[in-house]
C-alpha cells in the first residue's frame, strides 16, 4: 500500500485544514514539547453533543494524551520503546461515540463498505486506505465532556479522518522517532533509516520494495533459519513489515520476542511467538476494566508465531532511536501569525511548522 508520509501528508492537510490546525496548535506544542500548561486556556472542540449515550467510563481526551511521557534525550532507550508501544496501544482503544449513522469504504475500490453506527461505542479509529488520520484530530470533533464526536464533520473527509496500518502504528513511533523517511510499508528498506533486526540481507541501495522485488524475494532468499533468528532479536517497539507486489502491511512489536528453542539449539518456530499490534480493517470486540464492551479495529496485543511470520513473509526493522544511535531531538512547533486578529488571507497565508 502506496501512502504520504505523515510529514508530507501534514503539511497536504495544513493547506485544507489550517483552520483547525490554528485552534489546535497551542495543545499540540503542548504535547510535544512538554511545557506547562497556560492558566487560561480554550477547548480545542466547541462541539456539544444532544440526546442520550451510553456513558463512559473513560474517553479518548487531551488530558490522558498529556499524561503520556515526552521524548527526551535522558530516556532510555526502553523507555522509549515503552513510550511507543504505549501510545499506539492507547490509540487503537481510546473510546469515543458517533452521533449519528457514518457509512464509509475501507478501501478506495469500494471492496468492503461500512458503517458507523449512532450511539455504539468505538475504540481507536477506523481502517481506510490511502488516509492519514491519527487520535489528535478526532479530539477537533469531539464533546470532551462526553466523548461524542460530530461524525459527519469530523468524516467530511474520509481520508483525513480514518487511517491505515503503517500511518496507524506511526502515531506511535513519532512520539519518538523521526529520523526515517516514513512513506509507507513499500518504503520501509534500510536506504530510508529502516534498521534490520537481525542478520538478513538485501541490497542497501535499494529504494523501495516494488513489483518485481518484494519482501517474499528477500525472506526466500534467506532462508527460515535466518529469518527465524532474525524474529528472534524483535523488542517491543520494534516493527515488521511484508510488501507483495502492489501492497503491504505494518505492525508494531508489543511486547520482547518470546524465543523457545529446539533441543540443537535452534529456534523453534512454533512455540516461539512475538506479540502485535496493528491496524486492519475487521472490527473485534473488546471489554474495558469497568465491563464496557466496544468494538475496534483489529489487532491489539495479538500472538503471532515466527512460523507464521515466516510464511507472510515479514521483515523486522526497528528506528536508529530505539538502537540509541540516533539522537532525540526535542520537537518544536512554531506558528508564523503573530497578530492579535487576523483577516481570511491572513489564516490561508501563514504556516505551521
Amino acid at each position: 500500500m502506496e501512502i504520504l508520509t505523515k510529514e508530507k501528508a501534514m503539511k497536504k492537510t495544513v493547506t485544507t485544514l489550517l483552520a483547525i490546525l490554528l485552534v489546535t496548535v497551542t495543545a499540540l506544542s503542548l504535547v510535544a514539547c512538554g511545557n506547562k500548561e497556560p492558566e487560561k486556556t480554550t477547548s480545542v472542540s466547541a462541539y456539544k453533543s444532544t440526546g442520550e449515550y451510553t456513558e463512559l467510563p473513560q474517553h479518548l481526551s487531551w488530558e490522558d494524551i498529556n499524561k503520556f511521557p515526552i521524548k527526551s534525550a535522558d530516556m532510555s532507550t526502553d523507555e522509549m520503546r515503552q513510550l511507543c508501544v504505549d501510545f499506539f496501544r492507547y490509540c487503537k482503544t481510546a473510546l469515543w461515540i458517533p452521533d449519528d449513522n457514518w457509512d464509509f469504504q475501507h478501501f478506495s475500490d469500494n471492496s468492503m463498505p461500512d458503517t458507523l453506527e449512532k450511539g455504539a461505542v468505538y475504540g481507536g479509529i477506523p481502517y481506510i486506505s490511502l488516509s492519514c488520520g491519527n487520535s489528535y484530530r478526532i479530539l477537533d470533533y469531539m464533546d470532551p465532556e462526553t466523548g461524542v464526536v460530530d461524525i459527519k464533520n469530523a468524516g467530511a473527509f474520509p481520508n483525513l479522518f480514518g487511517n491505515q496500518c503503517a500511518l496507524g502504528a506511526y502515531q506511535g513511533w513519532s512520539r519518538v522517532a523521526n529520523s526515517a523517511e516514513y512513506i509507507g510499508s513499500h518504503s520501509m528498506v534500510v536506504s530510508k533509516g529502516f534498521y534490520r533486526v537481525g542478520e538478513y540481507t538485501y541490497d542497501d541501495s535499494l529504494a523501495r520494495f516494488n513489483e518485481k522485488y518484494d519482501t517474499k524475494d528477500v525472506v526466500n532468499k534467506n532462508g527460515a533459519e535466518t529469518m527465524y533468528n532474525a524474529y528472534a532479536e524483535l523488542k517491543k517497539g520494534d516493527g515488521l513489515v511484508r510488501y507483495i507486489k502492489t501492497s503491504g502491511h505494518v505492525g508494531m512489536v508489543s511486547e520482547d520476542a518470546h524465543v523457545e528453542r529446539n533441543a540443537d539449539g535452534s529456534v523453534n518456530p512454533t512455540k516461539s511467538y512475538v506479540m502485535l499490534i496493528d491496524q486492519g480493517q475487521t472490527w473485534q470486540e473488546a471489554m474495558t476494566e469497568d465491563g464496557l464492551k466496544y468494538e475496534h479495529q483489529a489487532r491489539v496485543d495479538v500472538k503471532q508465531s515466527f512460523a507464521k511470520l515466516f510464511q507472510q513473509v515479514y521483515l523486522p526493522y526497528t528506528f536508529g532511536e530505539l538502537l540509541g544511535i540516533d539522537p532525540v531531538e526535542e520537537t518544536e512547533v512554531t506558528y508564523s501569525f503573530s497578530g492579535e486578529s487576523m483577516t481570511k488571507d491572513d489564516l490561508y497565508g501563514s504556516k505551521v511548522t
